[in-house]
């Protein structure tokens, strides 16, 4: 499903950090936003979750995810649409990225507002345990895997202690070649979702370990630093 990323994003001497299209997930994009479920409307990509029967393409919703226009410093308007083309959800969105010596500073932030009454989940929230994906995600390259990357998070070491982690921190490391810190911020801020060992990607959830309902009107606000440095 097509909606604005990040992509691709570089280290100052130029190792790739995003990945695009990769053919376990051809929908994960770079660094960006998405919601595998909205009132039942895939915002993320791929098939949708249906407990107990697993991902169904059949049962799939996908909507879509416009962009009414780019001011000055990175804002942006996107209005989140079903399958019909009815708004969902409408986003405010400010991203900013600068680089110096050997690093990189990555700060985003979305306000997302409910067009109308709306509840948001994950897989997990309705009922795949450990797949709290949906809300800020990082896909690395494809190709790294737990031979290549490193996973940090207050309770310790690994994928199985860093996903579902509500640690204020997340670092991950490509060993020999970069070292990346994250600390979510806003309303929104749920557990972290990490996948280090069938692919690479890190995120942190909106909708997890339990769904989210939202009143037309009422606002969710997601927000990350991401700290990059070659090593």
């Amino acid at each position: 499903m097509p909606r604005p990323v990040v992509h691709p994003l570089r280290t100052p001497s130029g190792h790739l950090l995003t990945g695009a299209r990769p053919a376990d997930h051809p929908w994960h994009h770079g660094l960006g936003l998405g919601l595998p479920d909205v009132d039942g409307v895939n915002l993320w990509g791929g098939p949708s979750y249906v407990h107990p029967e697993g991902y169904l393409e059949a049962r799939t919703r996908r909507g879509s995810v416009r962009a009414a226009g780019t001011g000055a410093d990175a804002h942006e308007d996107l209005t989140w649409c079903d399958d019909e083309g009815a708004p969902l959800l409408r986003e405010r969105r400010t991203v900013a990225c600068t680089a110096s010596g050997s690093g990189l500073s990555l700060r985003w932030r979305s306000v997302l507002t409910a067009a109308r009454d709306l509840r948001l989940a994950s897989p997990e929230a309705n009922g795949r345990g450990g797949a709290g994906y949906g809300g800020l995600f990082w896909r690395l390259p494809a190709g790294l895997g737990a031979d290549d990357l490193e996973v940090r998070c207050p309770h310790g070491v690994g994928e199985d202690l860093a996903n579902g982690c509500t640690g204020a921190w997340l670092e991950i490391e490509h060993r020999g070649r970069w070292q990346a810190r994250l600390e979510p911020d806003g309303d929104g801020t749920g557990p972290w979702f990490v996948r280090v060992s069938d692919y690479a990607g890190v995120g942190v959830s909106l909708a997890a370990p339990r769904a989210r309902w939202l009143a037309a009107g009422e606002s969710v606000e997601c927000a990350l630093a991401l700290d990059v440095s070659e090593v």
